[in-house]
């Protein structure tokens, strides 16, 4: 009896522990498929992200090569140095390419003598060393820096002349506007003195009165002959400034007459210029004495008839 009741029970525990470990182990698949699918997702959104920053670097990277110099920081040109010695070693320079036999692709051996001659510089650059490398963007870097410099100073260069010319520009017109503006008042000044001159003149030096021109006109007229000496006397003037004087005032047109030999001034009429010319006409060449003669007469025929009136 004992022998199949100890039967029992082993059959009994055997069936348990198949349960158990047929559990476990379903469960086991199922946490290692979550994590797998759990992974999974992971790793594709990181992928996704990782591909994003990569091509939004990407695109940061050719705008910064492509951009102008002048308008980058020190930093941004240091990054920019960098990707260019990046991007010239991951080029490779053509080896081992085939050549036509034949030489028909004259194109294709154009472009590939083209391409080694591209790549030989690159090729010595990729054979560098890494501190040689590190070298070589500096010196690029100090290379951009100093065209920077060069530029920013040709500018400022430029817009420093462009300044200057506009300062001498203005001065220039304001010096001219002044020069016109002077011209102008001392032409006003002289015609005032020259108009003060032509009605009035001094007579006995520089404290004399006045006299006016009609004045004097007026005392040409009616003496008819005056001789120059006897106006310097009366007036208090030297005999050439006399003379000049009434040179002027016939000039202006506000007297008419000539003078003679013996320094006299014959004043005329409109009439008597007529008078004067019918003699000239009659007698063809005459001299002015006798000229002076004959106006004298003419007078002389004048008063008596006035007398005889």
């Amino acid at each position: 009896m004992p022998e199949p009741y100890e039967q029992h029970v082993t059959s009994l525990s055997g069936g348990a522990s198949d349960k158990a470990l047929l559990y476990i182990s379903l469960t086991g698949f199922f946490l290692v498929g979550i994590a797998m699918y759990r992974l999974f997702l992971a790793s594709g959104a990181g992928n996704g992200d990782l591909d994003e920053d990569e091509l939004y670097k990407r695109d940061y990277d050719e705008d910064l090569d492509e951009a102008d110099v002048r308008t980058l920081n020190r930093a941004q040109r240091r990054l920019r140095a960098k990707n260019r010695m990046k991007k010239k070693r991951r080029i490779e320079p053509a080896r081992g390419a085939a050549v036509p036999e034949d030489g028909n692709n004259v194109v294709g051996d154009n472009n590939a003598d083209g391409a080694i001659a591209d790549h030989e510089g690159l090729e010595e650059v990729a054979n560098l060393s890494r501190k040689e490398r590190q070298k070589l963007a500096k010196a690029e870097e100090k290379e951009e820096r100093r065209r920077y410099v060069l530029e920013r100073e040709a500018a400022l260069k430029r817009q420093e002349q462009e300044e200057t010319y506009l300062e001498r520009k203005e001065r220039s017109r304001a010096e001219e506007e002044e020069r016109f503006m002077a011209e102008k008042e001392r032409n006003e000044r002289d015609w005032k003195e020259y108009d003060k001159f032509r009605t009035m003149f001094k007579i006995g030096g520089s404290s004399g009165e006045a006299v006016l021109v009609k004045d004097f006109v007026a005392f040409m007229e009616r003496n008819k002959v005056v001789a120059v000496d006897d106006i310097a006397d009366q007036y208090g003037l030297c005999r050439d400034v006399v003379i000049k004087r009434i040179k002027e005032i016939e000039e202006e047109g506000r007297i008419n007459g000539v003078f003679d030999d013996r320094g006299q001034f014959i004043h005329l009429t409109t009439d008597e210029m007529a008078e004067v010319a019918d003699i000239v006409r009659r007698e063809g060449r005459i001299t002015l004495e006798k000229l002076a003669c004959e106006f004298s007469r003419l007078q002389q025929m004048k008063i008596g008839d006035f007398r005889s009136e």
